[in-house]
C-alpha cells in the first residue's frame, strides 16, 4: 500500500534553478580584479570553477570566502594567489601559496572554511537545518597577502560588498520534501523529481537530536528516495540517546518498502554515522531478509555501549568499553572509548560485536577517519576487516583515511574539528588537507555503493 493513503502528510516541491555564468566587477577601491564562476547556483557537493581576471601580471592577491550557516555563525577562509603573466588566476590550475590551504585546491575556499573569530561562540559547525533553503557563499579579493584574518587590513572585511556571491543548495530542481509522522516513525522524506520508483535509502545521524536532513536531501538530489530518520530528542521520541529499540528502525524500513515511490525489489540502503551507524549495524544483524540490502557505516561502533534491543532481546554484548573523557583548559571535551581488544583472539572479538557479519545477503561499506576524536576508528576498521574475512563475507569494503576526523560528510563540507554536542564543545578530530581529501573520496564512493547495491543508476 502506498504511504500516501496512510499517513497524514504535506509536501512541497522545491523550486528549480538555472545554471548560468556570472561575472561581477569590483566596486571598491580595496578590491580588484574580476571574479567569474561557471555556476551561480549549484548543489552542495558539486564542483565549481572560479577564476579571477583583470589583475596585473604577477600580482599578489588574497582570496577571501565566507558563508553564514543555519545558526547564523560565519565560516570563512583565505588563500594567497599570484597572477600569471596575463593577470589571470584559475583555482583549477593555479596553486595557493599560503593562507588556509596550499597547492591546487579548486574548492579550497569552501572545503577549508573555519569558524570565524568574529563569532560570539567558538567551534560552530556548518549545518543547514533547513536544507530547502539555499545558502550564499561570498568572495572578496584583497591586494597583496593577508597573513591572518586578525590583521587590521582584514578587520572590516564584512563591511565591504562581496566581489562575487554564489548560492549552494541541497535540493535539485523538483525534489519533494515530505514530513513523516506515520505510526511510530518520525522523519522527513525527500523524493527526486519524476515518477519513480526510486531506490530507497534511510539516513541516520549520531548524537544530534532529531535528524540532520541535509544528507537525505542531497541523496534525493542524486536520485534516491531518502528518509531522514529521527530516533531521539524530538517530537514524542525519547531523549535517551543510547537505548534504542530496533523495531523502530524496522518500522521505518517497512514504511519505505511500502511507499509506491520506492523501488522495493532489492530492499533499502542505510547510510549512517556515529551511533546511528551502530544502530544500522544492529538492524542489519536482526531484521528479516529482504528489508536491508546494504549499509554504509561512517565512523560507527560495531561494539555498542548502549542498550539495543529487538523483540525484547538485548543485542548489545556484555562487554562494556571504558569511556575516557577529559576537559582541556580551553573547554574542549576530549573523550574516547577504550576497547582494549587488540590482543584478544578473533573468536572472542566476534563475541563482542553485533552479528551483522553473519548476514551475507547484506553488503557493507565502512568509512573510517583515523583521527576520529570519538572512536578508535583505525583499530575498529582493522577488527571489522578481520571479522568479515574470517566468515568469508562475500561483499564488503573497509576504507580508512589518514588524518580524517569523526564528521566525514559530503564533498566540500567544512571540517568541524570541534563541535557542540550535548551542550559542550567536543573534539571530533580531523586535520586538513587529509579530512577534505577523505570527503572528496568517500562521498562519491558512498553514492556509487548505494547505486550498485540497489541496482539502479542515479545522477
Amino acid at each position: 500500500m502506498a504511504f500516501l493513503s496512510r499517513a497524514k502528510i504535506t509536501s512541497r516541491v522545491l523550486s528549480s534553478f538555472n545554471i548560468t555564468e556570472q561575472e561581477f566587477s569590483t566596486s571598491s577601491a580595496k578590491k580588484l580584479g574580476r571574479l567569474s564562476v561557471d555556476k551561480d547556483l549549484s548543489l552542495a557537493d558539486e564542483l565549481i570553477h572560479l577564476e579571477i581576471s583583470g589583475l596585473s601580471p604577477e600580482q599578489k592577491i588574497t582570496l577571501h570566502s565566507s558563508v553564514s550557516s543555519g545558526t547564523s555563525a560565519i565560516l570563512e577562509s583565505f588563500g594567497h594567489y599570484v597572477a600569471d603573466h596575463n593577470g589571470y588566476i584559475s583555482l583549477a590550475k593555479h596553486q595557493s601559496v599560503g593562507g588556509d590551504y596550499h597547492g591546487i585546491e579548486p574548492m579550497g575556499p569552501l572545503s577549508f572554511m573555519k569558524p570565524s573569530i568574529l563569532n560570539k561562540r567558538k567551534h560552530h559547525r556548518f549545518m543547514m537545518k533547513d536544507p530547502t533553503k539555499p545558502f550564499q557563499i561570498n568572495f572578496r579579493v584583497f591586494e597583496d597577502f593577508i597573513h591572518s584574518l586578525d590583521d587590521t587590513l582584514a578587520q572590516n572585511r564584512f563591511e565591504i560588498d562581496p566581489d562575487l556571491s554564489i548560492s549552494r543548495t541541497y535540493v535539485a530542481p523538483g525534489v519533494v520534501e515530505i514530513p513523516v509522522w506515520d505510526g511510530k516513525v518520525r522523519a522527513t522524506l525527500y523524493l527526486p523529481p519524476g515518477k519513480g520508483p526510486f531506490p530507497g535509502v534511510v539516513s541516520m545521524s549520531g548524537g544530534y537530536p532529531g535528524a540532520m536532513k541535509y544528507k537525505a536531501a542531497l541523496l534525493a538530489s542524486h536520485g534516491f528516495a531518502a528518509l531522514a530518520l529521527k530516533y531521539f530528542g524530538e517530537d514524542d521520541l525519547s531523549d535517551d540517546f543510547f537505548n534504542v529499540k530496533i523495531e523502530y528502525v524496522e518500522e521505518a524500513v517497512r514504511f519505505m518498502m511500502n511507499n509506491s515511490a520506492v523501488d522495493d525489489k532489492n530492499g533499502v540502503g542505510v547510510v549512517a554515522n556515529c551511533y546511528g551507524a551502530t544502530i544500522a549495524l544492529a538492524a542489519a544483524s536482526v531484521l528479516p531478509e529482504g528489508l536491508i540490502r546494504c549499509v554504509a557505516c561512517i565512523n560507527g561502533w560495531s561494539f555498542p555501549s548502549g542498550q539495543l534491543t529487538y523483540k525484547g532481546e538485548c543485542l548489545s554484548p556484555k562487554f562494556k568499553p571504558i569511556l575516557l573523557t577529559s576537559l582541556s583548559s580551553d573547554g574542549i571535551r576530549r573523550w574516547n572509548y577504550c576497547y582494549a581488544i587488540s590482543g584478544k583472539r578473533l573468536d572472542k572479538i566476534q563475541s563482542l560485536s553485533l552479528n551483522f557479519f553473519e548476514r551475507h545477503d547484506i553488503s557493507y561499506l565502512f568509512v573510517a577517519g583515523e583521527d576520529d576524536g570519538y572512536v578508535p576508528a583505525k583499530l575498529l576498521s582493522s577488527v571489522t576487516t578481520d571479522i568479515l574475512e574470517s566468515v568469508g563475507h562475500p561483499d564488503y569494503e573497509v576504507v580508512s583515511y589518514e588524518g580524517a576526523g569523526h564528521l566525514i560528510e559530503h564533498q566540500y563540507y567544512p571540517l568541524a574539528r570541534v563541535a557542540w554536542t550535548f551542550g559542550e564543545a567536543h573534539l571530533n578530530g580531523g586535520k586538513q588537507p587529509f579530512h577534505s581529501s577523505a570527503q572528496n573520496d568517500s562521498w562519491p564512493r558512498i553514492l556509487n555503493f548505494l547505486s550498485d547495491k540497489l541496482e539502479t543508476h542515479v545522477g
